[in-house]
């Protein structure tokens, strides 16, 4: 075919055409006819398949069908270019929403972990109350130093907390300081559905006592141990002794 003799030649002036617009293009192709091979001579550049005596109108419309094909295939690559920044445009916008989403799952997983860390605190929690029960001077006062009882109320979740030790008590007196101790398992009686018994001792002042008192609980679970822990106030009055 004209094109294949042609491809080096036109490779070579190509870019001489590179500047013709489509319409120029459009009208050399409408000028451009194909001559039959028969009119082709054996004289000069006849030889090489040309019609004799025009030539060169032959080649330029050869330069011409080159031309616009190279036009067509500049087209095409310029409209699959736009495709593919469009492409780009989109996955950028695909990322942004992806980043956003991502931002907003780790904002629902931190507020998961904190609600997390709100019901594990308020589980491991113990509701402790402690009653002091009443006591005459005669019974307890500064003189006697008659132990102070108290009963306690240990639940969790609204169930009695069963099965404590002595151990899992601990009383510390602030008011005044280290006025009153607890002396563990010979101050301890353990009840029914989480009710408990404990005694204070002290060397006891005619004044006000105040202290609190720890309690807690260790589950095993197949996690491991798990400990809930709750405190309470303490307080009770050592009277004076009758008659003096």
């Amino acid at each position: 075919m004209i094109i294949k003799r042609m491809v080096v030649v036109a490779f070579c002036t190509a870019m001489g055409f590179a500047a013709a617009t489509q319409s120029d293009l459009a009208f050399a192709k409408k000028k451009h006819k194909a001559v039959p091979a028969t009119q082709a001579t054996n004289n000069g550049l006849g030889s090489d398949g040309y019609p004799n005596g025009r030539p060169w109108q032959a080649m330029e419309a050869d330069f011409d069908e080159v031309l616009y094909h190279l036009y067509k295939i500049k087209k095409d690559t310029e409209s699959i270019i736009v495709e593919l920044d469009e492409v780009d445009a989109d996955h950028v916008i695909i990322k942004n929403d992806l980043t956003d989403i991502m931002a907003t799952l780790d904002e629902i997983q931190n507020g998961l972990n904190d609600i997390g860390a709100g019901v594990s605190s308020l589980t491991n929690t113990l509701d402790v109350q402690v009653s002091v029960p009443a006591a005459s001077a005669d019974d307890r006062n500064d003189v006697n130093d008659a132990p102070v009882q108290l009963f306690v109320q240990v639940s969790q979740n609204g169930v009695g907390v069963t099965g404590l030790t002595a151990d899992a008590f601990a009383y510390s007196n602030s008011f005044p300081l280290n006025g009153a101790g607890y002396c563990g398992a010979n101050c301890f009686i353990a009840g029914e559905n989480g009710l408990y018994a404990i005694e204070l001792q002290g060397d006891w002042s005619a004044a006000p006592y105040a202290g609190t008192l720890n309690v807690q609980s260790t589950t095993s679970t197949s996690e491991g141990d798990v400990t809930a822990s709750g405190t309470s106030l303490v307080s009770f009055e050592i009277s004076a002794a009758p008659g003096l």
